[in-house]
């Protein structure tokens, strides 16, 4: 696999291939780097940018991912509450990505980190059985290539 639009003959941290070896690895001269990797789909981040790629028998190489900002729906299920749960839904989850859920009291405080999903698929993603009676008045949903840690 070939990861592309990197820095020239610079180290190149790479993270979110585990269990495969990533240290000391270098772009080349013209900002390439050069993974071999088992057939699969791989999602991972290369010198601070998301990458991802499928190898199936053949060289390939990872595209940049460029991750977008989550959305919220529309339709009026964006935020739905039930008694004393709250439900959350985004429309444009990508499969492969994390999303991650915080939430806050006031505005200038240290979001915390309510729970993070790891999308299966791509369109609706929705976070259930938030805890409505909590307070906590601001919410977010931020996308994300690795894991959040809490």
């Amino acid at each position: 696999m070939t990861v592309t639009n990197l820095t020239p003959n610079a180290a190149i941290v790479v993270t979110a291939l585990d269990p495969y070896g990533v240290s000391d690895l270098f772009a080349d001269e013209n900002g390439k780097l050069y993974l071999w990797l088992p057939d699969g789909d791989y999602t991972f981040v290369a010198g601070n940018a998301g990458y991802t790629a499928t190898v199936d028998g053949a060289a390939t190489t990872a595209v940049a991912n460029g991750l977008v900002a989550p959305l919220f729906a529309t339709d009026g299920t964006a935020l739905v509450f039930d008694g004393t749960a709250l439900a959350i839904k985004i429309t444009n989850a990508k499969s492969g990505i994390w999303y991650a859920l915080y939430r806050v009291n006031t505005l200038g405080e240290t979001w915390e980190l309510l729970r993070s999903v790891h999308a299966t698929t791509d369109g609706d993603l929705a976070f259930t059985d938030i805890d409505a009676t909590a307070p906590y008045r601001f919410f977010k949903v931020r996308a994300s290539i690795t894991q959040p840690l809490p």
